[in-house]
């Protein structure tokens, strides 16, 4: 009965500590990306952790298109 409860309370630290982890992964990882979207970062647009779902500001008369990427405009010439 006792080797039950062992194994028991284990199991239990196990997954309340995966969970516990994985719950500050995303805290962090959702200010990290505050952060960056804040100090306007421009590797957000090649980053491929990061998927844009909706827009929340687009030019007038703008159609919003699903699963279409966007890229990187440049001013160049070439």
């Amino acid at each position: 009965m006792v080797e039950q409860d062992t194994v028991g309370w284990i199991c239990s630290f196990f997954v309340i500590g995966f969970l516990v982890i994985t719950i500050i992964y995303e805290v962090i990882k959702r200010w990290r990306l505050s952060v960056r979207l804040v100090a306007l970062d421009e590797s957000l647009l090649q980053d491929r952790s990061i998927i844009v779902e909706d827009l929340i500001d687009a030019p007038q008369d703008s159609k919003i298109v699903q699963k279409i990427p966007a890229y990187l405009i440049s001013d160049d010439d070439s």
